[in-house]
């Protein structure tokens, strides 16, 4: 339901898509940019070739705080103009029930779905625009990067990653009915 919502900003969502991909860019360029400048400058003793790398990523620096702002207003954007159409659509479907239904859920219910619920899923509607697009987007440019530049690497992050997820799902086999007696 909340991707119907957020997909009717189409451009935004697009726009946040690019500029997830543009700050892990700055995120892992300047680790690479870094490693260069200790091989072509440091190890050889090159001090130009230090000075320009050094004003290239702090100019990186300043690209990349720019487009974090840029980020998180338009992640922002996205977020509040989607509760405000889910808040105006709960508002426009308790306009149509009858006293009885009003009394049923009750008045001080309803207005805390409207803000409450709604404040609720505008901080969630937020992280999983910033981290929920960025993790998987940064996971995929760093394993290319390893596959460049280690391929030997690869096996064993490819074997981490099988044990990370059959720990997970032993984690979700046992926990779910823990969590289900729980609530109950």
């Amino acid at each position: 339901m909340l991707l119907r919502y957020v997909w009717r900003k189409k451009g935004a969502s697009l726009l946040n898509l690019f500029l997830v991909v543009g700050w892990i860019s700055v995120e892992l360029g300047l680790p690479t940019l870094f490693s260069r400048m200790i091989d072509e400058g440091l190890t050889v003793n090159n001090p130009e070739a230090i000075g320009t790398l050094g004003k290239t990523m702090l100019l990186i620096c300043v690209g990349g705080l720019l487009w974090q702002i840029l980020l998180t207003i338009n992640i922002t954007r996205i977020a509040t103009h989607t509760v405000h159409d889910i808040r105006r659509d709960v508002y426009v479907h308790t306009q149509s029930f009858s006293n009885a239904e009003y009394e049923k859920f009750g008045v001080n219910a309803l207005i805390n779905c409207v803000t409450n619920d709604g404040y609720q899923i505008l901080i969630f509607l937020q992280q999983i625009l910033r981290a929920g697009m960025q993790a998987p987007l940064m996971f995929a440019a760093s394993m290319i990067i390893v596959v460049r530049r280690a391929p030997s690497l690869t096996v064993a992050i490819v074997t981490a990653l099988v044990l990370i997820a059959v720990g997970i799902v032993v984690i979700v086999k046992v926990s779910t009915p823990m969590s289900r007696r729980q609530q109950k």
